[in-house]
């Protein structure tokens, strides 16, 4: 991928902003002081691939290496900005259907939503309606080590480069504050007989966020102790390179 001198070419992104349940988050863990950077990181999402057809991703796929349709996805054509996007739950999966075009309209909505009016960094998540119905199913075993594959969401983070290996869609305590309150609509609508199921579920993602620390390692998911409030740094090293363009390495995941 070629450096900023593409830039004189490139097509602007369409920020669109998500539609509940999905949702925006901007913090400063993500980056601060960023403001004058809303084009650079419009610029960078500009440079997602573009399609209005659905495509198939690989998702950490090893035989895929260096590819723009394997997910993780990480670019940053040189700029102090860098765009991830990311399948997030607690769910591997091998491939997902998405349409790049969105994907570029995530981005561009957190440049200017979250770099562009706050200064911060952020990121915005699509497809969460399926992980929601799941959670708020009472038949729905929440401690089982399989989630349905549907379960799983799309985040797109722009961030500065000291924060793009943080993965918040699988680590990040808003992921838990969310569950939290879904679980917590759930028990107001809920027949008698499934108050206490909510309540339990409820005080799980409380506990959970509790655990969890922006930029951490513990996911919302995970109940292993995985070494309390452990902070990914900038020296960590991924097991794929991360350079302009190229797929990162997955994070410690439940397997199917």
């Amino acid at each position: 991928m070629a450096g900023l001198t593409n830039f004189t070419i490139w097509v602007p992104p369409v920020p669109i902003p998500p539609i509940a349940p999905d949702f925006v988050f901007c913090h400063s863990a993500y980056g601060r002081g960023l403001s004058h950077l809303r084009e650079t990181a419009l610029r960078v999402a500009g440079t997602l691939p573009r399609d209005t057809s659905q495509i198939e991703y690989t998702v950490n796929d090893e035989e895929v290496p260096y590819n723009v349709y394997d997910l993780p996805y990480q670019t940053h054509v040189g700029s102090p900005i860098t765009i991830t996007v990311d399948v997030s739950g607690p769910v591997n999966i091998r491939t997902i259907r998405l349409v790049p075009n969105n994907i570029r309209n995530m981005a561009a909505y957190v440049a200017t939503r979250c770099i562009g009016n706050e200064g911060n960094g952020g990121f915005i998540t699509m497809g969460i309606q399926h992980l929601v119905n799941f959670v708020t199913d009472p038949r729905s075993n929440l401690e089982a080590p399989i989630y349905p594959p549907d379960s799983v969401f799309v985040t797109v983070l722009a961030s500065d480069v000291r924060s793009a290996n943080s993965f918040p869609g699988d680590n990040d305590p808003e992921l838990a504050h969310f569950l939290l309150e879904t679980e917590n609509t759930a028990y107001g609508m809920a027949q008698p007989q499934y108050r206490d199921l909510f309540r339990r579920r409820m005080l799980k993602y409380s506990a959970q966020y509790e655990r969890m620390t922006r930029l951490g390692r513990v996911s919302w998911w995970d109940e292993e102790d995985v070494g309390r409030n452990e902070t990914v740094t900038a020296t960590s090293q991924p097991k794929k390179p991360i350079v302009q363009g190229v797929a990162t390495s997955r994070r410690k995941k439940r397997l199917r």
